[in-house]
C-alpha cells in the first residue's frame, strides 16, 4: 500500500533534544507520544502498541534510513535475521498518522 520510499530518520522525528557540554555533542531522540515497543531490546520479535490507537502498519528503518523491514499489516514485527543494533520504527495508523520510536535489536 505504500510506495517504495527510503526514509531519512531526521526527517520523521517530531521532536529532537541536542545537548551539548563540555565540547562533547549528544541528541536524544523524543519517541512520538503514546508509542511504546516491547521488549525493547529486543531479539526475535517486537510488539507495538499506539496508547488507544489501532496499528494498521509497522516498518524498521536502520539509522540511515534504509527500510530494514518493508511495512507489515498489524503491530508485530519479526526480527529474525535483523542484525543486531539500533532502528527507527515507524508505525502508521489507519488514518495514516505517522509516529516513531527507537528500538534495539540484540
Amino acid at each position: 500500500p505504500y510506495p517504495e520510499v527510503e526514509y531519512k530518520w531526521w526527517e520523521l522525528i517530531d521532536d529532537l533534544t541536542v545537548e551539548v557540554t563540555e565540547n562533547t555533542t549528544s541528541a536524544e531522540e523524543v519517541t512520538s507520544a503514546g508509542f511504546s515497543i516491547s521488549p525493547n531490546p529486543a531479539h526475535q520479535r517486537a510488539e507495538v502498541s499506539l496508547d488507544g490507537e489501532r496499528v494498521a502498519t509497522v516498518e524498521l528503518l536502520d539509522l540511515a534510513g534504509k527500510r530494514v523491514l518493508a511495512p507489515r499489516a498489524g503491530a508485530s514485527l519479526d526480527l529474525a535475521g535483523v542484525p543486531a543494533g539500533t532502528y527507527v520504527v515507524v508505525a502508521r495508523t489507519p488514518e495514516g498518522a505517522r509516529r516513531i520510536g527507537r528500538l534495539a535489536v540484540r
